[in-house]
Order: C-alpha cells, then structure tokens, then sequence
C-alpha cells in the first residue's frame, strides 16, 4: 500500500511520485525489469539456440514469430508502466468544495478512505469478483485535483495490464466530481 506521497513533486510532475526508501525502489526496478524483459530474453535464448543448429526448419519460423509477439507485448507494457502514475488533472471551484465533493463521490462509489489530510487523499476499492484492488489517489492542488487509479495485485504490486480499467474507473471520478461541480454552483 502506498499511503506516502511527496506532494510537490507529484504536483510539479503531474505524476504521483511515492516516498520511498532505497531499499523499496531496487525491489520495484527489479520486479518490473523481471516482469516485462523476461519472456524476450527467454525468446532470444531459444532464437539463438534454434539459428545454431545450422539448418533451417520450420521451427525457426515459429520461434521467430513468438519472439517479435513477446517483444511487442513487453514494449507495450513498459511503455504502459512508464505511464501509470501520471495524473489527470481537473479543474474545480476551491479546496474546501473540492474536498466535500470528492468525499461524497467516494462514499456514493463504495471506495474505503485510507488517508486524507490537507494535500492528498487516497482510497481503495478491494477485490470483488473480477476486479483487483483499486487505489484512487486524488491530490489538491489549489482550485484543482489531480486523480490517479492504479490496480494493486499480490502484495501491493502495481499491475500495467488493467490500464483500461483504471482509466475507466478515473473517468467515472472525473465525470461525478464534474457533475457535482455543476450541481453545486
């Protein structure tokens, strides 16, 4: 569970960006590397092993295609990871009703409220059925609010491959925090 955020950076980037220990972003760089280069390492091991025999079969073929569908998912995923800590940013009336407003959404969209202070508040949706547990982390910026969803697997690991659903599940927040904006003016 991330419940740290440095606020500055994460308004002066438009990207979430957690406070965490040394310790803490070697084990996420080598879990995301492990992650997204492994299945192209194993494809290029296995190319290298068949293009060796010194003849040609239709094996070759099979492993090259599996090889370049290995290297394009795992780009697209790297690239998708790079991307899911950046922010939408919305613009609202003023902290207070912004803070009111934000609350109501998330009681009426069944979200639990982990943490709320002055600069941040985040909240989870947990596991039912087919969908993993959701964080929401929306982060005041004056007038403004800056909403980010991530998906959490097994032990808090940050999943690249819901990004449609967390892009949804940010669209139905922006969509009710706007209507009630409007509501309320």
């Amino acid at each position: 569970m991330f419940l740290n955020i440095d606020y500055n950076k994460s308004i002066n980037k438009n990207k979430i960006i957690f406070n965490q220990t040394m310790f803490e972003k070697i084990l996420d760089f080598l879990g995301i590397n492990i992650l997204h280069f492994s299945f192209p390492v194993l494809f290029i091991i296995a190319l290298f092993l068949t293009f060796n025999e010194k003849r040609y079969n239709e094996d070759n073929f099979v492993v090259l295609i599996f090889f370049l569908l290995a290297s394009t998912i795992s780009l697209f995923l790297f690239i998708k990871w790079l991307n899911i800590l950046v922010t939408k940013r919305i613009n609202g009336i003023n902290a207070i009703q912004n803070r009111t407003v934000t609350q109501n959404i998330l009681k009426t969209n069944n979200w639990k409220i982990l943490k709320d202070n002055n600069n941040f508040l985040i909240a989870q949706k947990s596991f039912t059925g087919f969908s993993w547990n959701k964080q929401l982390t929306i982060v005041y910026d004056g007038s403004d609010i800056l909403v980010n969803v991530i998906s959490l697997g097994l032990f808090d690991f940050i999943s690249p491959i819901h990004f449609s659903v967390n892009k949804r599940e940010s669209k139905i927040i922006e969509e009710a925090f706007l209507n009630n904006i409007k509501t309320n003016v």
